[in-house]
């Protein structure tokens, strides 16, 4: 298990989603351990936040199971 981390861009398909709806923790397996969003950190964000644009999401998990996810 590893930290990792990725920038939700233009295009990606989980703005508008929820931390419980992305699936991140059901299919990747990964805890969303804090958000960078527009220079404030959000530790331990509750599963009903949702993801923008531009948040840097920091996640704990396996990097195999979480890069699958994120080119799904």
């Amino acid at each position: 298990v590893t930290l990792e981390q990725f920038v939700i861009n233009t295009d990606d398909e989980l703005i508008g989603k929820t931390i419980m709806d992305s699936g991140i923790r059901d299919i990747a397996h990964c805890i969303v351990m804090g958000i960078e969003r527009e220079g404030n950190y959000i530790m331990n964000p509750e599963p009903s936040l949702t993801f923008r644009e531009g948040d840097t999401v920091i996640v704990a998990g396996e990097t195999e199971l979480l890069r699958k996810f994120l080119n799904e």
